[in-house]
């Protein structure tokens, strides 16, 4: 039970930290040659996201098989972002997007499936 909830906060964080960066991040502008850079305390968070991200992904892999673990990370991470982005950043997501995220489901549940065997 707690490796479930540790990875439901590492997802949290992960994604979260994602979707910031790209939503508040710094990007670069130029205006007659001069480079400006754009900061949002928002980005701040992000990268506190990060680092708490890292360290529960630590605390995971000591806990966990890595060949269970990792390919969770991926598939949990990418589907938060999935849908963070489609929510968060109305980014619009198309039909074999979503069938890929459902491949993705599949192979999250024969993954638990297997650890359980």
């Amino acid at each position: 039970m707690i490796n479930i909830i540790l990875f439901a906060i590492y997802v949290l964080f992960s994604a979260g930290a994602l979707l910031l960066f790209k939503h508040y991040g710094l990007s670069a502008q130029s205006e007659m040659g001069s480079v400006f850079l754009r900061f949002h305390i928002m980005t701040v968070f992000a990268v506190f996201s990060y680092v708490a991200s890292f360290v529960i992904w630590l605390v995971i892999v000591s806990r966990m098989k890595l060949s269970v673990a990792m390919p969770l990370n991926f598939g949990l991470v990418n589907l938060a972002v999935l849908i963070g982005a489609a929510f968060f950043l109305r980014e619009r997501i198309t039909a074999i997007q979503w069938a890929g995220a459902a491949v993705i489901l599949i192979g999250i549940f024969m993954i638990t499936q297997g650890e359980k065997a």
